[in-house]
């Protein structure tokens, strides 16, 4: 953990859960969401002593390293006083979230799932438009996914009608580029 605070420049955002079951100020400082445990349990919709037991599992098992994930960071509470607490960045936060047995940790993985999969369109459209001019729009690269998510199957399908069998080597080619089903059942919608 670091032991020096972090200055107090960061942002709060409001965190407001899609059913309105919990709402969070999120500290955001240095390119990182920062919470607390109590935070943390909040999201998930669990106890403090939970994020605890998951937090120390973390740092026991080196998934992560708590000088790397914490610092100790200044905020003002409600009463006007400052106080210096412990708080966890991102990668810490969505490591316990995977931990966690909850509707609300199952709803913040899904959620921090399609988060990141636009994230990753959104660079590689940048990418793509950088390299080869534009026509690399995200929602372009959305739907050409879409498309081959639908041909993936189609394909598969074909092949399995027309061999009359469940392992030639055209189906196990095939079955190597078919999307998980979630995605598949996402693209038939």
């Amino acid at each position: 953990m670091n032991e020096k605070p972090i200055e107090n420049r960061g942002e709060i955002i409001i965190y407001r859960a899609e059913d309105n079951t919990v709402q969070l100020d999120v500290r955001m400082e240095n390119e990182t969401v920062w919470l607390t445990q109590k935070q943390m349990a909040d999201l998930f919709g669990v106890k403090r002593p939970a994020i605890t037991k998951h937090l120390r599992n973390i740092f026991i098992e080196g998934e992560l390293n708590p000088n790397s994930v914490s610092s100790i960071l200044e905020h003002t509470a409600a009463d006007g006083k400052v106080y210096s607490t412990l708080f966890y960045n991102l990668d810490a936060i969505l490591s316990v979230g995977y931990r966690v047995n909850s509707k609300r940790a199952i709803a913040f993985r899904q959620w921090s799932s399609a988060a990141y999969g636009q994230g990753v369109l959104k660079e590689l459209s940048q990418k793509l438009t950088e390299r080869f001019g534009k026509g690399w729009s995200v929602e372009t690269l959305t739907k050409c996914r879409k498309f081959y998510n639908v041909y993936a199957i189609s394909s598969n399908k074909q092949t399995k009608l027309s061999t009359g069998s469940n392992s030639s080597p055209a189906e196990t080619k095939s079955d190597l580029i078919t999307p998980p089903p979630s995605v598949a059942a996402e693209s038939h919608k």
